[in-house]
């Protein structure tokens, strides 16, 4: 085997290179101390880990510490922000209405200051003007006088009252269709009252109306008692009106009333006698006498005179076929005595119809709809239009 040579000796930290002979000889006398040899080892030493830079780390609290939660926000419900919302509103409404009316109270104090201001300038300018009047007619000569009496003194000058005659009752016909046949005066007691008894009748004969006055005249011109009767078949829409003149004593009412009831009534009775004879079907009560009369070819009919007669004072046709309809047609004299119209319609239908027109209630619209046609129209084809349209299968003429 070789010689292996032994290991070489480390100088100490300070010595100096002279001193190798005694540091040999101190190595020589005392053994270097070799070290163990390191095992391998199997374990594994985790180094720290780093938290991570977002999450903070829980401070400790000393023992003791009261901890105050902040409360959290409750959520708004639907109702509550409607009503915030609505408060919100309201509130700027009131601010503009209070704005508003601040300025109507200002435009009104305005105006009412323009108002006081333009009526004192009228005021100046009327007192003005009448200072310059007064001072102009201060020098115009006095106003000549006129004497009447003087002036109506001679009878050669024409005047416009009324002529005197002997016999003044037949003049009134020239302004009504009053027609006098009787005028008889007798002395009523000595007191010198005197009774009149005065007869006659308005319009034409056959359809005249005649009428028939009694009245008791005091001395001094007042009429102290009347008695009035006209003739029978106005007497029903007459009789309230002969009441009123015989309580207030005032004939001249009575005679107006006459005058002006009588074209009105003719009126209406050849108009109901045209419609009977169109409809003679739908008026049995007086389609018998209408269905005699025959129309001319190619001439439009008119109603004879005993037909208009016949029906002289009625006021209501009734026209029936299943439905009914009912025309009411009044002649009304008002207090100061003229005549007026009052023409009404109205229609009955089986109890049937009126369960079917529950949400339409067309049934009930008859009445309004026939015064239209009526003042459109008038009366004979307002009430033609509507039953025409009531009963679409009728016989009728043309």
């Amino acid at each position: 085997m070789a010689d292996v040579e032994p290991p070489k000796k480390r100088p100490k930290p300070g010595s100096a290179p002279g001193d190798r002979s005694a540091s040999s000889s101190d190595s020589a006398t005392k053994p270097v101390p070799v070290p163990p040899p390191m095992k391998p080892s199997n374990t594994v030493t985790e180094l720290p880990r780093k938290r991570p830079s977002g999450l903070r780390r829980t401070p400790v609290r000393p023992a003791g510490t009261l901890i105050y939660q902040v409360p959290k926000p409750e959520l708004e419900t639907a109702e509550e922000k409607t009503r915030r919302v609505t408060e919100t509103l309201i509130r700027e409404d009131e601010a503009a209405i209070a704005a508003l009316q601040e300025e109507i109270s200002r435009l009104e104090r305005l105006h009412a200051s323009e108002r006081e201001k333009e009526e004192k300038n009228q005021k100046a300018m009327i007192a003005r003007l009448l200072a310059v009047n007064d001072t102009s007619f201060s020098s115009l000569p006095a106003a000549p006088t006129f004497d009447f009496q003087a002036a109506t003194a001679d009878p050669n000058i024409p005047s416009a009252l009324p002529l005197p005659a002997a016999d003044p009752l037949p003049l009134l016909q020239a302004f009504s269709e009053l027609t006098f046949t009787k005028s008889v005066v007798t002395v009523a007691g000595e007191a010198g009252g005197r009774h009149h008894d005065i007869a006659g009748y308005a319009g034409a004969a056959p359809t005249a109306l005649g009428f028939r006055l009694s009245l008791l005249v005091s001395a001094e011109n007042t009429v102290d008692a009347l008695t009035c009767s006209v003739s029978r078949w106005a007497r029903r829409e007459l009789k309230g009106l002969m009441a009123t003149c015989e309580q207030s004593r005032d004939p001249q009412l009575f005679l107006w009333a006459i005058n002006t009831y009588q074209p009105l009534a003719v009126k209406r009775a050849k108009t109901l006698a045209s419609l009977c004879w169109r409809y003679p079907s739908l008026l049995p009560q007086f389609g018998a006498s209408a269905a005699k009369t025959k129309r001319r070819r190619g001439r439009v009919y008119k109603p004879h005179s005993r037909e208009i007669v016949a029906l002289l004072g009625e006021s209501t046709l009734c026209f029936r076929q299943g439905p009914e309809f009912v025309l009411a047609w009044r002649v009304e004299v008002d207090d100061v005595g003229e005549a007026q119209s009052c023409i009404e319609g109205f229609a009955r239908f089986p109890a049937a119809w009126s369960e079917f027109d529950t949400k339409a209630k067309a049934l009930r619209n008859v009445p309004p709809l026939f015064d239209n046609l009526v003042r459109e129209r008038g009366p004979y084809d307002g009430v033609r239009c509507m039953v025409e349209m009531l009963f679409p299968n009728a016989q009728c003429r043309k």
